[in-house]
C-alpha cells in the first residue's frame, strides 16, 4: 500500500509541473494581411519554440506560443517581419500580422511608338534610334546616386589636391578623419542592429537589461560575423547569432 502510494505521488510530482508548464503555450489563431497575400504562402517559424507552420490561401494560420515568444514570418514577396507574442495577444481570437511587399528596383525602360510589323528587316529600317539621353551624357550631377555620406565627403576633400593631401597626411589630417570615419562606420552598424529587432526581443528573449541593450549590439559588433549578418538580413540567422552572443555577453557582465 505505502509503495503505491509512493509511486502515486510521484506520478503527481511528474505530471502536474508538465501539465503547468503545458498551458502557458497555446495554438493561436492569426491572419498575415499584405498586397495580393491571396494565394502567397508565408514561412512562419516560432523561433524559440523551432515551430513551423505556414498560412492557407486567405492568409490564416495557426501556431503554438508563448509570451515573449518570436515568431518570423518571411517569404520572396514580402519582408521579414518578427512578432514578440505579449500577454495580450494570447487573448485575442485573431492576431493580425501587417506584412509590407518587398519593392524591387527595376531598370529605366524607354517606350517608342513605333508601329512594328513582327518582321526584322523591315521594321529594323523604319526604327529611328536617337541617342539615350541621360545624366551621365549630359555631364550632369548623377540624382541616382546615393551622395556620400558627410565623413566621406570630408576625407575625400582632404585627400584631393596636390598640396592638400601631403600636409593633411603629414600633420595627421588624414589618420584622424579615417579613424572618425570608422567610428561613423561602427556607431551606423551597431543602430542597424539594433533597429533590426523588436527591443522586447532583447530585453524579454534573450534576457538583456534595457539600459544594456545598445552595449550588447557593440558587443555583437566585435564579431566579424556581425557586419555580413546585417547586410544580408536574414533575421532567423541573426536572431541564432545574437542567441549565441547573449550568453556570452551575460557571462561577461555576470548577469545571471
Amino acid at each position: 500500500m505505502e509503495k503505491n502510494q509512493q509511486l502515486l505521488c510521484c506520478f503527481f510530482l511528474i505530471i502536474i509541473p508538465s501539465v503547468i508548464l503545458g498551458q502557458d503555450v497555446k495554438m493561436i489563431r492569426g491572419k498575415v494581411e499584405g498586397d495580393a497575400i491571396q494565394g502567397y504562402a508565408i514561412n512562419i517559424v516560432n523561433y524559440t519554440r523551432q515551430k513551423g507552420t505556414t498560412n492557407d490561401e486567405l492568409g490564416f494560420f495557426e501556431i503554438p506560443v508563448k509570451v515573449n515568444d518570436s515568431v518570423v514570418f518571411s517569404s520572396v514577396q514580402y519582408n521579414e517581419y518578427v512578432w514578440v507574442v505579449k500577454k495580450e495577444d494570447l487573448d485575442k481570437e485573431l492576431v493580425v500580422i501587417p506584412l509590407i511587399s518587398a519593392v524591387t528596383m527595376l531598370n529605366e525602360v524607354n517606350i517608342r511608338d513605333t508601329e512594328l510589323t513582327g518582321f526584322l528587316g523591315k521594321d529594323s529600317k523604319e526604327i529611328q534610334v536617337n541617342p539615350y539621353v541621360s545624366n551621365r551624357t549630359l555631364g550632369l550631377p548623377f540624382l541616382d546616386l546615393e551622395p556620400l555620406p558627410k565623413v566621406d565627403r570630408v576625407l575625400f576633400t582632404a585627400k584631393s589636391g596636390i598640396l592638400d593631401y601631403p600636409i593633411n597626411l603629414l600633420n595627421g589630417t588624414i589618420k584622424r578623419l579615417k579613424k572618425h570615419k570608422n567610428i561613423h562606420e561602427k556607431r551606423s552598424l551597431v543602430s542597424k542592429g539594433e533597429k533590426i529587432m523588436d527591443p522586447v526581443f532583447f530585453t524579454e528573449t534573450l534576457g538583456i537589461p534595457q539600459e544594456l541593450v545598445t552595449d550588447f549590439v557593440y558587443y555583437c559588433e566585435e564579431d566579424a560575423k556581425f557586419k555580413q549578418l546585417i547586410r544580408i538580413g536574414d533575421l532567423l540567422v541573426l536572431m541564432d547569432f545574437y542567441q549565441k552572443k547573449a550568453k556570452q555577453y551575460k557571462e561577461h557582465k555576470q548577469l545571471d
